[in-house]
């Protein structure tokens, strides 16, 4: 999976919990900074997790080195 396709399934997840989180903190009767306040954070912290899952490393494999035979 390329990075455009980690970012854009991040970026669908971050709206998504975006707007359940502001819509649970609604429900406790706080007012709207606060909402979007803490369904930024969230979905941020959601989008990170994401594209660190699904993005390719780019660090180069690392040989295995040889097997030593001491006697």
């Amino acid at each position: 999976m390329n990075e455009m396709t980690a970012v854009g399934i991040g970026a669908v997840a971050l709206f998504v919990v975006w707007k359940w989180v502001a819509a649970r903190v609604a429900g406790y009767g706080r007012g709207k900074v606060l909402q979007h306040l803490a369904g930024g954070i969230a979905g941020m912290l959601v989008l990170a997790a994401i594209v660190g899952v699904l993005a390719p490393s780019r660090m180069p494999a690392q040989p295995v080195p040889a097997a030593s035979s001491v006697r």
